[in-house]
């Protein structure tokens, strides 16, 4: 069991919708990632989970238990994709906003600010709400 939150690792994400009434809905269940494969949450690989002004919040009386037994037991950071297809995520965060995804073996993990040999980077426009994925190409 994971006891610190230095020892986490986020293996999946959910979408809601967040109605008019303030009510959020899951849009969909977890969407776990496959076994050994995690969202790196530093800055230098993530802006998504530990970028300016994003902080891991825990759930409050509205946020919704997760199955498995979860519950409450968890912490999450968020923000909204907006009407006009924009997000509330500020544009202008330093480098942009990105989430890495890589392997948890130790030959795959990032080294300072290198990037691990086989990853993946989602790279999100904040004012567009549009995606680019980046990924090593083979030499």
């Amino acid at each position: 069991m994971l006891t610190t939150e230095a020892t986490w690792q986020i293996r999946g994400f959910q979408l809601f919708e967040v109605l008019e009434s303030g009510t959020v809905v899951p849009l969909d269940k977890v969407q776990r990632f496959p076994g050994g494969v995690v969202v790196n949450g530093t800055t230098t690989f993530s802006t998504l989970i530990a970028g300016s002004g994003q902080t891991l919040k825990s759930p409050t009386t509205n946020d919704l238990e997760l199955p498995g037994g979860v519950g409450k037991n968890y912490k999450y950071v968020s923000f909204r994709f907006l009407q006009d297809g924009s997000t509330s995520l500020s544009p202008t965060q330093s480098g942009g906003w990105f989430i890495t995804i890589h392997g948890l073996n130790k030959n795959e993990q990032p080294t300072g600010t290198t990037p691990p040999p086989n990853f993946f980077t989602l790279q999100l426009d904040p004012v567009s709400g549009s995606t680019k994925g980046f990924r090593p190409t083979a030499g």
